[in-house]
């Protein structure tokens, strides 16, 4: 689900509610300023350890990717390495790169100004981020596409394995309907961005 349809979906659950529950068990909070007070609770933790859980990334070199990540790490470790970097993300340091935001977000507009309409997440708000962040660790603008590519390299094997599950899923369910007996197996799938192993047995009887 993305695009207008995503937009409408959230839309529709806003409007009755200010949280959603979710098929995994995951809650997401619709309004901004439940989002903001749980974003700045300290009795919350980011979920990036729980979701590879989900997926089954468990043990591997993604997995301690995800684990090790200043984001998913918890208690004290966590304020030893925010304490770490919390210069080069204080209000002065922001405002230090203030002239350089408007820069990027100008070269962007620049871009898209003449068209009259675009789709704004393709072509502008998704480099953003990565111009950004090639600025703050000194990387040359040039970086920003590859900078990009890596991450949405890394965030795709969580949607490849989803994806994955799915169409195995739906192949089960085929075979159940045509009262077809026995497995769907396909063994396993090794080195896709360090995971060893995905389990993709699908018993068609227990669909």
């Amino acid at each position: 689900m993305r695009g207008e349809r995503l937009h409408q979906v959230l839309n529709g659950l806003a409007a009755e509610s200010w949280i959603a529950g979710s098929p995994l068990g995951w809650l997401f909070v619709l309004d901004r300023e439940a989002a903001t007070f749980f974003l700045r609770s300290k009795s919350v933790v980011f979920p990036a350890a729980a979701v590879a859980d989900a997926f089954e990334i468990t043990d591997g070199p993604l997995s301690d990717a995800i684990r090790k990540n200043l984001i998913s790490i918890e208690g004290n470790d966590h304020r030893r390495l925010r304490n770490l970097v919390n210069p080069a993300f204080n209000s002065r340091e922001a405002d230090r790169l203030r002239p350089v935001m408007l820069e990027h977000l100008e070269n962007l507009w620049t871009r898209i100004a003449d068209q009259g309409e675009c789709e704004f997440v393709g072509e502008f708000a998704k480099w953003y981020p990565s111009l950004m962040i090639a600025t703050v660790v000194g990387a040359p603008a040039e970086d920003a596409e590859r900078l990009h590519g890596w991450a949405t390299s890394f965030q795709r094997q969580f949607v490849a394995r989803a994806e994955l599950q799915e169409a195995l899923g739906f192949l089960a369910l085929r075979m159940r309907e045509l009262e077809l007996d026995g497995e769907v197996e396909f063994g396993s799938v090794a080195g896709v961005y360090g995971v060893e192993r995905l389990p993709v047995r699908f018993r068609a009887g227990a669909v």
